[in-house]
């Protein structure tokens, strides 16, 4: 036999497990956890401005143009790019819905007052130039991978 026993009260809650030989309890009594009520009209970005979301759009706006300009040179490459622009559609056009979706907001920072506050992350505050940097670092560097790439395909043969 077990000599744990959890011990509840009249209306069932559980209040902490204890030994039975001791009576003494094993672990602190638990806390009750109360959910939160979901939110409707939350910003999903609140800290971040419009114009960080232009700009992310035109790195991969980049990425086709590289795309289209130096990569169909057949029609199997070219459909492969077209693809590829359908699912960036999709990709991009989810999100833009999402955002839609939220009352309009006079709160969402515009891009100066971004780049001099920052915003503040789970690991704390980070300054606008900083996050900026975050996020377009990745698009940017794809976009110019891909039109070196393509220019050095386009030499070499």
């Amino acid at each position: 036999m077990d000599s744990f026993a959890y011990g509840f009260d009249r209306d069932h809650e559980l209040h902490g497990v204890h030994d039975v030989q001791l009576g003494l309890p094993l672990c602190p009594t638990p806390i009750p956890v109360v959910a939160r009520a979901p939110v409707m009209g939350e910003a999903a970005a609140p800290d971040v401005p419009a114009a960080l979301g232009w700009m992310i759009l035109a790195a991969y706006g980049a990425i086709m143009g590289a795309f289209l300009t130096l990569y169909t040179g057949n029609l199997r490459a070219a459909m492969m790019v077209a693809i590829s622009g359908a699912y960036m559609a999709v990709f991009f056009a989810v999100p833009i819905f999402f955002l839609k979706q939220e009352p309009a907001r006079a709160g969402r920072p515009g891009l100066a007052r971004f780049l001099d506050r920052g915003l503040n992350t789970w690991t704390g505050h980070i300054n606008g130039r900083e996050a900026a940097i975050q996020i377009l670092s990745i698009p940017v560097v794809i976009a110019c991978a891909v039109t070196i790439f393509g220019i050095i395909a386009a030499i070499e043969l």
